[in-house]
């Protein structure tokens, strides 16, 4: 179920967008151990006049914002492996220092997402 939104502050060339798309995709996946069908992301171009950084809002990095949201249940060991997979993978695609690629993980409980009328706590009984 990995819902990923990628939130960036910079515009980037779409072959570089797609490449860190794919790569986040598969690092995400592998971290988690599931489905590569069941990790979806999107990608949201960011403008620089629309992002602002410390006192002067001057940004160094151009910056890579990550929110995950994942179903809960799953124990620390899976889930802490996601910062460095999704940085390095972003970090990589954009020639960024993975410290410039900042990931805020949300778990919720699967009878509070879902898919269609069902949520995940149902689709998983149905399994």
């Amino acid at each position: 179920m990995p819902l990923v939104l990628i939130r960036d502050t910079h515009p980037r060339p779409r072959a570089k967008i797609r490449a860190a798309l794919r790569a986040t995709h598969h690092a995400i996946a592998a971290a988690l151990e599931v489905p590569p069908g069941s990790v979806w992301l999107r990608y949201e171009p960011g403008k620089p006049d629309h992002y602002w950084e410390g006192e002067t809002g001057e940004s160094e990095g151009k910056p890579v914002l990550v929110f995950v949201t994942l179903a809960r249940g799953r124990p620390e060991r899976k889930v802490r492996p996601l910062f460095g997979a999704i940085s390095s993978a972003i970090a990589g695609a954009f020639a960024l220092d993975p410290m410039n690629v900042w990931v805020r993980i949300d778990e919720v409980s699967p009878e509070r997402v879902g898919q269609g009328a069902s949520s995940y706590a149902e689709l998983r009984k149905r399994r």
